[in-house]
């Protein structure tokens, strides 16, 4: 918009009128009819962008349904294949594309009349200086010369105008575009305090908590306290809030009113960054970068040594599998990690959080979707990460929890629940059926 369109159109608005001067000097009363058909044209360029911002803002939208619904087609063909689903879910791409068709076209069409009819009005006034010049050479009250210098200079005063106004036309419709990523950069920052000291301790506290995704509450008037160096479980059914805990914990998000406090101070009174450098996060769904094994392991931390690394690694459980590489740990493994297994992934974002070795430490389930010998190996590493920290981990497998310091037993978010392995077993609630349940399932056979 800036490099192309801009300089074109003020060349387009500026050449007219230095032309429209410079014949005022030959004859003012032909110049003047040249000028005169100028203001006329004008008001169509204030339709024009009232109808672009209009349509151009739905053309703007559909643009990104459509691509929206291309990657998710893309992203699912193996399930979409597996199920049978090609001309069902491609019918909803296909609708998609339809409608960005539609709008393309009356993104085009609706304000092309405009612009004709402006030109047509512009160009009229080349048919007057014709007529009245003409009219004008016959009763001698303009020489031929400069009748033929208006009629050669007149062609030169309104095409640049109309090309003006194709430019205005495309300046409106980027202007939208401008508008979003403005929106975009003036979304308020995350607000954060002036500390960056270090904590004083560990220990995690929810006051009177409350968060909400779309008006509905995931988590309410939450107060639980987790020890510093202890290892806190959160346990529950499927939507109880535990991964939303976590993610408050790390303030990827920040809650609707309550206080998270980390040391007897709230996290808000923290920079961002100097939170998170205490934080380290095990993800059950890990993302690997289309990098190195080396620079995957290396966002743990920055300034990482090679030894730093393969330590890390050996005690992720991951040094065998790597050094069997062709290119060890300069191999690179593909966008998402696509060319290791689950397991590999998992043992490489344990290393990274070995590697940062930061005091509170946050397991999503690090376990929960893998085969049994990864699961042995993966266990035995987070054994090796947790020595010494804040630990809260969400379990869904109850057995692997059976040691922690302190469980808590969410519901709809809510603590339901608290307290040690055998204490809450004896309590016969929510925690007692899950164990039951889990129990029962082991004993399943065919």
């Amino acid at each position: 918009m800036v490099t192309h369109l801009v300089p074109q159109f003020f060349g387009a608005v500026t050449m007219p009128l230095v032309l429209i001067c410079g014949l005022f000097f030959f004859n003012w009363k032909l110049a003047l009819i040249a000028a005169l058909v100028i203001p006329f044209a004008l008001p169509f360029s204030r339709l024009t962008k009232w109808l672009m911002k209009k349509i151009g803002t739905k053309h703007l939208k559909v643009k990104v349904t459509a691509a929206s619904r291309m990657i998710e087609y893309i992203q699912g063909i193996k399930l979409i294949k597996a199920f049978n689903l090609g001309g069902t879910k491609f019918e909803r791409l296909e609708k998609s594309f339809r409608d960005l068709k539609d709008l393309s076209i009356r993104v085009e069409a609706v304000p092309g009349p405009i612009i004709i009819l402006s030109s047509a009005i512009l160009n009229s006034g080349m048919v007057l200086i014709i007529l009245v010049g003409f009219s004008m050479l016959l009763n001698l009250e303009v020489s031929l010369p400069v009748y033929v210098m208006f009629l050669v200079l007149g062609v030169h005063i309104y095409q640049p105008l109309m090309h003006s106004l194709m430019f205005m036309g495309e300046m409106n419709y980027m202007q939208l575009g401008v508008e979003r990523v403005e929106q975009l950069r003036n979304t308020p920052l995350l607000s954060e305090g002036e500390g960056n000291e270090k904590f004083e301790d560990y220990n995690i506290e929810f006051r009177n908590a409350i968060f909400s995704y779309n008006n509905t509450h995931v988590i309410d008037g939450l107060n639980i306290t987790i020890p510093a160096k202890k290892l806190t479980a959160l346990v529950g059914p499927s939507g109880s809030g535990k991964t939303t805990i976590t993610r408050l914990i790390a303030r990827f998000w920040d809650l609707d009113s309550g206080e998270i406090m980390i040391g007897g101070k709230s996290i808000k009174s923290y920079q961002v960054d100097s939170l998170l450098s205490n934080i380290a996060i095990v993800f059950q769904d890990v993302y690997l970068f289309n990098d190195t094994i080396y620079n995957n392991i290396r966002i743990g931390k920055e300034n990482a040594t090679m030894d730093e690394i393969v330590s890390a690694a050996k005690a992720a459980q991951c040094h065998d599998f790597i050094e069997a590489m062709t290119n060890k740990y300069d191999t690179v493994i593909g966008e998402g990690g696509s060319t290791l297994s689950g397991g590999e992934k998992q043992r490489i974002s344990i290393a990274r959080a070995i590697l940062k070795n930061a005091p509170i430490i946050l397991l999503d389930e690090a376990t929960a979707s893998l085969d049994p010998e990864n699961e042995l190996h993966i266990q035995q590493a987070i054994n090796d990460l947790i020595q010494n920290k804040t630990v809260v981990v969400i379990a869904h497998r109850l057995n692997t929890i059976r040691q922690a310091d302190n469980i808590i037993v969410l519901d709809k978010g809510h603590v339901v629940e608290q307290g040690k392995h055998e204490n809450l077993l004896s309590q016969k609630g929510l925690y007692y059926s899950m164990w039951e349940e889990q129990q029962r399932v082991k004993g399943w056979k065919f």
